[in-house]
């Protein structure tokens, strides 16, 4: 991510927010207000040096040295929706489904692949990619699209 100190605010933050995952982080961080400034700052920087992709480098290729000492690894995948229905705030959250009363959810879409052993001793997160999922128009909906437009292609992209 460029510099020491972006990672070592990273690890910080998160460990805070990991504690009390439901809350802002204003309480996460229960009367740091340094700490709380300072996640504010980092989230909202305009570097490209902060991203999805740059977070996950050092953990996929801790993952990738590890796989390595394996004879055998499987690579699981799954898909996990984070809803963000009640932050209506946050632009550029897409559709993830209708909940319980077929009211629309929004959110991201995070499709990770974990690298386990055959014992399912975890090594690691292999590849992730988070997205919003575009609304569909009522023409785009009975469409059939091309392998490499479709959701469902990352599956592949992963393995």
């Amino acid at each position: 991510m460029g510099h020491q100190d972006r990672k070592t605010r990273l690890i910080y933050s998160a460990q805070k927010i990991a504690q009390h995952p439901h809350y802002s982080a204003n309480v996460a961080f229960s009367g740091d207000s340094a700490g709380s400034k300072g996640w504010y700052k980092f989230i909202e920087t305009k570097q490209n040096k902060v991203s999805f992709e740059n977070i996950l480098t050092s953990p996929s290729e801790s993952t990738y040295r590890r796989m390595m000492s394996q004879e055998t690894v499987l690579l699981v995948q799954d898909d996990t929706k984070l809803n963000f229905t009640s932050k209506p705030q946050i632009e550029g959250m897409g559709s993830i489904g209708r909940n319980q009363t077929n009211a629309k959810s929004k959110g991201l879409i995070l499709h990770s692949t974990l690298a386990v052993t055959p014992y399912g001793m975890p090594l690691g997160i292999f590849n992730a990619t988070c997205f919003a999922r575009p609304e569909k128009s009522d023409e785009e909906k009975g469409k059939t699209l091309p392998l490499e437009e479709r959701e469902s292609y990352l599956w592949t992209q992963h393995a």
